[in-house]
C-alpha cells in the first residue's frame, strides 16, 4: 500500500490535509 518513494515529508503533508478535512467535516 505504501509507495517505494515513501517520504516522511509527504506523510506529514498528507496527514495535515487529512486532519484539515476531518476538522472541516
Amino acid at each position: 500500500m505504501v509507495p517505494s518513494s515513501y517520504s516522511p515529508k509527504s506523510l506529514t503533508k498528507i496527514d495535515a490535509i487529512v486532519l484539515t478535512l476531518q476538522y472541516h467535516i
